[in-house]
């Protein structure tokens, strides 16, 4: 269900106690690679609400590094910043498998270049490359006779 997920919003409404209940069970099935934001909303309603801050904060806390919290109001939009700090932290692990995918590729290609050139320097025969001095080698271009223009 999470293939290819970075990041998972869950909303509380902490005025009913179920939703923070569904919310904790179903913590346990997101794998720790998805980055998790408890959303506790009616952060308006404060007087109303049955599960505490600090009990969703602490369950929060104990969940693991990969879930995150933050009250919201979507009346007034209180708790936006939060949200896409989030978004954010998302997108940064998105860039990070990225590189970490295009590291892998340039540390594979410089091992096969430095093999390369190894397999080069073993096999470097200078005498074979040019002959001795005093024998013939290739003709010096600028003793070479000019060539017949082009009628």
């Amino acid at each position: 269900m999470y293939d290819q997920c970075h990041g998972v919003i869950l909303m509380v409404n902490p005025t009913k106690e179920w939703t923070f209940s569904y919310v904790k069970d179903l913590l346990d099935s997101i794998p720790e690679t998805v980055e998790v934001l408890l959303l506790a909303n009616f952060r308006d309603q404060l007087d109303q609400w049955v599960t505490a801050r600090n009990v969703m904060q602490e369950h929060v806390a104990t969940a693991g590094r990969h879930v995150h919290y933050c009250d919201c109001c979507l009346v007034n939009m209180f708790g936006m910043p939060g949200v896409e700090s989030f978004l954010r932290i998302c997108l940064h692990r998105i860039k990070m498998e990225e590189f970490s995918r295009e590291l892998e590729s340039l540390e594979t290609a410089s091992a096969l270049a430095v093999e390369e050139a190894e397999k080069i320097s073993d096999k470097q025969d200078y005498d074979s490359y040019a002959p001795p001095p005093g024998a013939e080698g290739p003709e010096d271009p600028s003793t070479a006779p000019d060539p017949e223009p082009a009628a």
